[in-house]
């Protein structure tokens, strides 16, 4: 199961290969992901981003946002297995979303869409060191267990 540091590592891998390049067609093969590829395709990705397991390439159309759930990850080549969108990228670059048990999702959101959903998550253990004093605070009156 994909966690938050291999949707980190994902992030960084598609800041390094996708920032700044254009879209040039977008795959979905994936009848379950309703997208509409035509307002992504010609745009540029301006940035990736990660919150939580939430990955998303911010482009002029708004935010293309993936979750991989159980099962799901990024590619950038061609191979035999299906995948569930594809975004085929100037100079020759391919950015592929794999997801075996089709859990995960993928769906276009509009900028005050993504700092809505961004807002209701939890707080994000990077980049600055939690410490036993910030977790203490947090709880205090909390009368349901940690792990829930």
């Amino acid at each position: 199961m994909p966690e938050l540091p291999e949707v980190e590592f994902a992030a960084r891998r598609l800041r390094e290969r996708a920032a700044g390049r254009r879209v040039l067609a977008v795959e979905v093969p994936d009848p379950a992901i309703r997208l509409p590829a035509d307002r992504l395709a010609g745009r540029r990705i301006r940035g990736v981003g990660r919150r939580g397991k939430l990955l998303w390439l911010q482009t002029g159309a708004g935010a293309l946002v993936l979750h991989f759930r159980m099962t799901g990850r990024v590619a950038f080549r061609d191979d035999p297995r299906p995948h569930r969108l594809a975004l085929r990228l100037a100079g020759g670059g391919l950015v592929r979303f794999l997801d075996p048990r089709r859990l995960g999702t993928a769906e276009l959101l509009a900028e005050d869409d993504l700092a809505a959903r961004l807002a209701r998550l939890g707080p994000e253990p990077w980049p600055r060191r939690r410490d036993g004093a910030w977790l203490r605070a947090r709880l205090r009156g909390a009368r349901a267990p940690v792990k829930a």
